[in-house]
């Protein structure tokens, strides 16, 4: 589903002062936040893993000409390119272009369980926040408080989403 569709049909179990727009900017926050530590498959493509079939080494196939073929000459490291120099090394690939999120980003399932917790505490945050700014006005507040969930927050970004979000193929030797 898309990164928007997946924000909006959330349910929540207390009032909510936010509309649409706001529901989708913290989707946006917490997806940019779990971009930082894990990948979404639609941005980044299929993982290619590393796995070389052939073998570890294989030696160049350059000629060398030892002290056999030109006992006058010394070689200084060992090697002699001769007729046949080395190729210029290979220019540097551009970087990769950063990762383009967007509200119509596809989220797998997976991904989403990973986002989620994060974008439902940023709006439980939000939420929390107008209805403090509209203490003044003379409206009962309910729910925790800005400071509370910040803490949760902060746990979670700081410890339980990085660990959660670690991917590392594996590599056979």
């Amino acid at each position: 589903m898309k990164l928007t569709e997946l924000a909006q049909s959330q349910s929540w179990s207390f009032g909510l002062v936010l509309d649409e727009e706001d529901l989708d900017k913290q989707a946006m926050n917490a997806a940019r936040h779990y971009l930082g530590w894990g990948r979404i498959a639609s941005i980044d493509g299929p993982i290619e893993y590393d796995n070389p079939t052939g073998a570890l080494f294989t030696p160049r196939t350059l000629p060398y000409r030892g002290p056999s073929d030109f006992p006058d000459v010394i070689y200084a490291g060992g090697i002699d390119y001769g007729d046949n120099p080395p190729a210029p090394p290979a220019p540097t690939p551009d970087p990769a272009p950063l990762p383009v999120l967007a509200l119509d980003t596809q989220i797998t399932v997976s991904e989403w369980a990973l986002v989620k917790p994060l974008f439902l505490l940023y709006v439980e945050r939000e939420n929390a926040r107008a209805l403090e700014a509209s203490r003044m006005q003379g409206v009962d507040v309910y729910g925790r408080a800005v400071t509370e969930i910040q803490t949760d927050i902060e746990r979670y970004e700081n410890g339980d989403m990085a660990r959660l979000a670690f991917f590392q193929p594996s590599e056979t030797i």
